[in-house]
């Protein structure tokens, strides 16, 4: 269930201010009738919600790792949630208010929130935020081509249709053994190419297109319930050549699940990226990289590999794809090699991966694609 709350205040602060959520809606079906105190109330609800969008930002810079972030407690579904709650017009403002004075790049942290569809229905502003991401992508993209010329000028695939020779070699896993892969033992100079969260409706295929002109071929672990919204794009995965392994259906930290729901979660999840994809990779990759000892074994009891990473790109946190690329350079150059962790639902991603994939070449790097042991 999701947790709804206003911040991290404690009761006292909350009930001195009168910010119980309970409080609060109170307050917002009173407005307009009661007078000059409710007036007040709005005003904290208002400064409330902004403070809200604020620890949200932090929280998300300050995280070391998407679980932390998780963990937070101020992902921006919540904040969107909790206005949706209040009903009241005042509310939605505040967001709008709150949201309109972000630089791009933090607004950026909230676009999946702005762009859904019950949220648009509440929050005036969603059109106008939307025009002003797509822009801001378009002028990080022709920023990031900028530097690519001005620094790399031989390199011409991020800025053309021409091919880039990066063809992937397949290592053979055996699943059936329930192995636990981290680095997948890969050498200096080899890296496995990992994408998570998917199949998303308008990013998914970009990113096909990239790898297929690099000759790549990559690891997707898809998510259940985002297969069964978009077969046709988890389909084209697998028909691209990419192994397509599962993510559980809904995302969640697993070890907070007792044994059955976390037993359900990752059975229904394989059995939704099958039945959508059209074939059945025994490789799973657990939310957040979040396990425990009883799951480790429950995956190997399935006859599953489990793949972690080495490499964190942090494409869940940094939403500049020039940051971005330059966080994984640093990878590269601290790891040497191995499997990297990238997600296939974000934008910054896609603008930045011609650009990885244009480095991968420059440094002699292989690109590698584990396959079923046959």
């Amino acid at each position: 269930m999701r947790k709804r709350h206003l911040g991290k205040m404690s009761s006292e602060q909350r009930l001195a201010l009168g910010l119980t959520l309970g409080g609060l809606l109170m307050a917002a079906g009173a407005l307009g009738a009661s007078g000059t105190s409710e007036l007040g109330r709005t005003r904290d609800l208002s400064e409330q919600i902004k403070l809200d969008i604020a620890r949200s930002i932090h929280a998300n810079a300050t995280a070391m790792t998407a679980l932390e972030w998780q963990k937070s407690g101020y992902a921006p579904a919540e904040i969107f949630q909790n206005v949706r709650d209040f009903k009241i017009n005042e509310a939605a403002q505040a967001l709008c208010d709150g949201l309109n004075v972000l630089t791009d790049t933090d607004l950026a942290l909230f676009e999946d929130e702005i762009a859904d569809e019950k949220n648009a229905r509440v929050v005036p502003c969603a059109a106008t935020l939307q025009d002003r991401l797509k822009q801001y992508w378009i002028s990080s993209r022709n920023e990031l081509a900028e530097i690519s010329t001005s620094e790399f000028p031989e390199r011409a695939f991020s800025r053309s249709k021409v091919k880039l020779q990066l063809p992937s070699i397949e290592v053979p896993v055996d699943a059936a053994a329930g192995p636990l892969l981290i680095r997948g033992g890969l050498k200096k100079g080899e890296i496995a190419l990992t994408f998570d969260d998917g199949p998303h409706p308008k990013r998914t295929a970009r990113l096909l297109e990239i790898l297929a002109n690099a000759g790549v071929r990559a690891t997707f672990f898809q998510v259940g319930e985002m297969t069964t919204s978009y077969p046709e794009i988890s389909k084209q995965v697998a028909e691209a050549g990419h192994m397509v392994g599962s993510h559980t259906f809904t995302h969640p930290q697993l070890p907070k699940l007792s044994a059955k729901d976390a037993e359900s979660e990752i059975r229904s999840g394989r059995e939704a990226v099958a039945l959508a994809s059209g074939t059945d990779i025994p490789f799973f990759r657990f939310p957040y990289g979040a396990r425990n000892t009883y799951l480790n074994e429950f995956i190997k009891s399935q006859g599953m590999a489990s793949f972690l990473w080495n490499m964190d790109s942090a494409d869940w946190k940094l939403r500049d794809p020039k940051v971005l690329l330059a966080r994984v350079k640093a990878q590269l150059d601290h790891e040497q090699g191995g499997i990297i962790l990238f997600h296939d639902i974000h934008e910054q991603t896609v603008i930045a991966l011609p650009y990885v994939l244009e480095e991968l070449r420059a440094r002699g790097f292989t690109t590698v694609v584990y396959v079923p042991q046959r």
